[in-house]
């Protein structure tokens, strides 16, 4: 699934770190993926793509899309980056 131009904003404004850049640019090329799809995309562990995935969601680059059902038939977040800022809650009301 390609993603939107606007997609680019999620992480061409953002100063990332190189591991968090590769992250994001894997998830512009799959438009959609969860943590475990990154590992294979990538070919990291695990253990390294929660983290830099986890640190993109704080910078608030990325977001939830979607809970599937994973290989093991649990739940998994499926993550994508954001469209547009507006795609973020806002943070503290207003």
């Amino acid at each position: 699934m390609p993603v939107a131009e606007t997609s680019r904003w999620a992480y061409s404004t953002v100063p990332l770190n190189e591991r968090q850049a590769a992250v994001a640019a894997a998830l512009m090329e799959l438009g959609q993926a969860s943590d475990q799809d990154l590992s294979m995309k990538l070919g990291w562990p695990i253990n390294c793509v929660t983290p830099r995935r986890g640190e993109l969601e704080k910078l608030r680059v990325v977001v939830r899309a979607e809970l599937r059902k994973g290989p093991t038939g649990r739940l998994v977040s499926v993550w994508r980056l954001v469209d547009r800022q507006l795609d973020l809650p806002l943070v503290g009301g207003a």
